[in-house]
């Protein structure tokens, strides 16, 4: 039996050992992950940035088409209010409101019919406060008269088809005297054509506005005021119908901040704790994107009144961001409110953070390619070292039956069949140092043991 062959004294490295497995593996892994997980968080903020963009535009669109309408509805409203006044000052109507005069009762008619939002059309009196309008009521046209042929009620009359007078419907006891009433003073006082504040509508939940213009003579004295009324339920529909997005809201408020109409079914008005009816401040609303806008507002702008141009703000809510546009609305008439839309950035980051998952799931994807890629080719190397080591090992104990075979042309195959070259020099040589020992042994033993004659 072969004796091993003397073993050289190792360095011992105290290092850090890493598998060879290891060492060409991480790379892999380290360089996938980085590189997708920096493709994915771009991708994710690209996408956000353009969010971002198209909720600006979103709201500019949409702000633009509110605007318009607002504006056309306040504006055909003062024209049809401009065109009864006209009417008067021509001499067509006459404002003796204790005479009845078919032409000047379907006239009023007529102008009910020009708006569908208008729920009043009425002409008053300076001189002793009679009234007469015409209004749509319980799905039949109603025309009211308040003169001294009334004894100054309320009375209300029946409207044919083509707009005449039939029979008398109804009587209220209550003196009724137009003068008293807000909108006529405020028509007076602003001797221009002015808007009242919102109140509740004759159906409960509801709102109405009214539009009041005074009539002077040639004097400058006040003959009488002309008031259309109109139910803001056509503004709540508009802006309920605008697809703004699955959570957004738009809602105007005054300057003080209560609200006028909204794209939700929520009332303007609520219940005090007397049981009276009240104008809901936006921050008292049931709806809480709208109440946690209001508020943020409040927190952001002290002053409503400061508030002179379109103004973006962001805040977030349940950890999402909520992108609000601010625009005034404002006319010489009165109206001074602000629209205002919120629109949830969860509204538009669905396919966002589904390209994200995608992202993930893909990442995941690459990252075990990479483990596995990593794996194979780290044993693809290290694989022949190991069997290098164990020949080595082999030889240095003395064994050298064993030897490498490797169908590789690279440079492990070419570093496997040198080793077997050396392997057989060894071996040659190790077989010749036998062979010199059992020589030298064997002439030591010719040699006499004893010591000279």
């Amino acid at each position: 039996m072969s004796s091993p062959l003397p073993r050289p004294l190792l360095s011992r490295n105290s290092g850090l050992k890493l598998p060879l497995l290891v060492v060409f593996t991480i790379p892999f892994v380290v360089q996938v992950v980085v590189a997708v997980g920096l493709v994915g968080y771009l991708s994710f903020r690209n996408g956000q940035q353009t969010v971002e963009n198209l909720i600006g535009q979103l709201q500019l669109e949409i702000g633009n088409r509110v605007n318009l309408y607002l504006t056309g509805f306040i504006t055909k409203a003062e024209l049809l209010n401009q065109v009864t006044v006209d009417a008067v000052n021509r001499g067509d109507i006459s404002l003796d409101l204790n005479v009845t005069r078919p032409s000047r009762d379907r006239f009023l008619w007529q102008q009910m019919q020009k708006l569908d939002s208008i729920s009043w059309v009425s002409l008053s009196a300076q001189q002793r406060g009679e009234f007469l309008g015409v209004t749509r009521k319980d799905n039949t046209w109603q025309i009211k008269v308040v003169n001294s042929k009334t004894n100054y009620q309320s009375t209300y009359y029946a409207i044919d088809p083509i707009g005449r007078r039939t029979q008398r419907l109804n009587a209220e006891p209550r003196r009724y005297d137009a003068r008293l009433h807000p909108w006529y003073k405020a028509a007076q006082k602003a001797r221009q054509p002015i808007w009242s504040p919102i109140y509740p509508g004759a159906t409960l939940g509801t709102s109405s506005m009214t539009i009041a213009q005074p009539i002077y003579d040639r004097q400058a004295n006040l003959r009488g005021v002309v008031a259309s009324s109109f139910a803001l339920q056509s503004i709540e529909k508009y802006l309920a119908n605008l697809n703004i997005s699955p959570k957004g809201k738009v809602f105007l408020v005054e300057r003080s901040g209560l609200i006028v109409a909204s794209s939700t079914p929520e009332s303007p008005f609520l219940l005090d704790a007397q049981g009276n009816l009240r104008q809901r401040l936006a921050s008292e609303s049931d709806v809480p994107l709208i109440r946690s806008t209001a508020q943020t507002l409040q927190r952001s702008f002290p002053s409503f009144s400061t508030l002179q141009n379109q103004q973006k703000i962001e805040f977030t809510q349940n950890s999402e961001r909520q992108f609000v546009q601010i625009r005034p609305l404002r006319n010489e008439h009165g109206i001074d409110w602000l629209m205002v839309m919120v629109i949830p950035e969860g509204d538009f980051m669905a396919q966002i953070h589904h390209n994200t998952r995608h992202t993930i799931g893909l990442c995941s994807i690459a990252l075990l390619i990479a483990t596995l890629t990593g794996a194979c080719t780290a044993r693809w190397v290290t694989l022949p070292i190991s069997r290098l080591d164990r020949a080595a090992k082999d030889i240095a104990a003395g064994r050298f039956d064993d030897q490498i075979h490797l169908d590789r042309s690279d440079e492990l195959g070419s570093l496997s069949t040198s080793f077997n070259q050396m392997a057989i020099q060894v071996q040659a040589s190790f077989k010749a140092l036998q062979a010199s020992e059992q020589r030298l042994a064997s002439f030591l033993e010719t040699v006499p043991c004893g010591g000279l004659p």
